[in-house]
């Protein structure tokens, strides 16, 4: 440490906050900044190479939570691609800059906003949204990364007919009884994908809105851990961290895959911590899945326990 210089620099010019994590590729780094802009340098000099502006509806800029801030994209083929404030996905000529393909995943009129880093699996560009406080249904929306397309979209918050919709209820005074419908449970926190179980694990965040009167009942899909089939994104089951969350302790950190032995037999679990202090590994291989929608809407009592239809390893 004592050696290291700084060898150059680089501002953006933009003031607002910057939370991505540069992507590198032959010799280039990539940043998104606040407002959604891109840009470009040379990775040795800091050289300038191009930048990507976005033209902001005025209406996004007022629901985006929290700041207008961005957490970075992906490479994909010749193409960077990335989340926007106004809830679409953007790839972009790696060498140029110029857009390649431009498609909305989703409508910020709703409170919809896109600003975490979205994922890769089996060729398709997996991205989270925000709005839980503006009244959005949480969501995972799928694009193919080669065409831009639309490809799947697989909502966290289960509707009617759907495991887990019978833990949305609504207070006697609530006029709207879908309370299901704007229930947050939104992805703002980027998942992985566990290539051997082809499962994209993802986690949620609070339940909407946050005064829980409207919504008694453990409201399933918030504030959980949820598999999703890596093919076509169909839940496979989900571990609901807080039942019926009235503190805004959604599940901020971001998943990732750990195996390990325990009493002498090889343990392959995913890995989170949340809000409320707890950390959770969960047995990720799908053989140790209960049936899903068992157990939807109880409280936890011993954890140790089947929950929410996943076999519970352990907690620390």
């Amino acid at each position: 440490m004592k050696g290291l210089e700084p060898i150059w620099s680089f501002s953006t010019g933009l003031t607002k906050g910057h939370e991505v994590v540069p992507v590198y590729h032959d010799g280039i780094l990539f940043i998104v900044a606040s407002y959604d802009v891109v840009f470009a340098l040379d990775a040795r000099s800091g050289k300038f190479l191009w930048r990507y502006d976005r033209d902001l509806p005025d209406k996004a800029l007022s629901v985006v939570c929290c700041d207008v801030v961005n957490k970075g994209g992906v490479l994909y083929g010749d193409n960077f691609i990335y989340d926007t404030i106004d809830a679409h996905v953007v790839a972009l000529n790696a060498k140029t800059g110029a857009v390649v393909w431009d498609t909305k995943g989703a409508d910020y009129a709703e409170g919809i906003t896109f600003t975490s880093a979205p994922l890769v699996a089996h060729g398709k560009i997996l991205n989270g949204m925000t709005g839980g406080e503006f009244g959005a249904r949480g969501r995972l929306i799928a694009v193919d990364a080669e065409t831009g397309k639309l490809d799947w979209v697989t909502y966290t918050i289960p509707a009617p007919g759907e495991p887990g919709n019978d833990t949305w209820g609504a207070g006697a005074d609530i006029a709207d009884k879908d309370t299901w419908k704007h229930g947050g449970g939104t992805t703002w926190t980027t998942g992985y994908y566990d290539e051997k179980n082809d499962i994209i694990w993802w986690p949620t965040g609070n339940p909407g809105p946050w005064a829980a009167y409207v919504r008694p009942g453990a409201n399933a899909g918030s504030s959980s851990l949820i598999a999703f089939d890596g093919k076509d994104g169909h839940i496979l089951g989900m571990y609901q961290t807080i039942i019926h969350d009235m503190w805004d302790y959604d599940n901020i950190s971001q998943p990732f895959a750990v195996d390990f032995m325990k009493n002498g037999k090889e343990v392959h679990a995913t890995f989170e911590t949340g809000k409320a202090g707890f950390s959770y590994l969960v047995d990720r291989d799908p053989k140790h899945f209960g049936p899903y929608g068992q157990g939807l809407g109880e409280c936890p009592g011993d954890l140790r326990k089947t929950l929410h239809g996943w076999y519970y390893v352990d907690q620390g």
